[in-house]
């Protein structure tokens, strides 16, 4: 167990804060680009017999990180999140009943 924390503390002192620079250029949000380098090292915890076999898990560390923040984006893009402001917020108690047409400006 002390050879896993070694390695794998080492891989993080050396490569993720250049992950995080990485995922925040192409992402441009920091805490997103935080959560997914996080989740990168979780991935090399339970990928760690595989990921010892490579000569360099930098490689594999990126490559996952590339991976991630591809698949970030495209959720992003696929995924519009809109704030529910105040003056729509009676929408959200309107009666099942109620039809749309009923609501929208004429």
């Amino acid at each position: 167990m002390e050879h896993t924390d070694q390695w794998f503390n080492g891989l993080y002192r050396r490569y993720a804060r250049s992950m995080l620079r990485a995922a925040n250029a192409l992402l441009g949000n920091y805490a997103v680009a935080e959560e997914i380098v996080h989740d990168v090292f979780v991935i090399l915890l339970l990928k760690r017999k595989e990921v010892e076999q490579y000569q360099s898990p930098g490689v594999w560390l990126f490559r996952t990180l590339n991976n991630r923040v591809a698949n970030e984006m495209q959720r992003a893009r696929n995924t519009r999140e809109v704030p529910l402001q105040e003056e729509h917020a009676e929408a959200v108690h309107m009666e099942e009943e109620t039809h749309l047409a009923d609501v929208l400006p004429s």
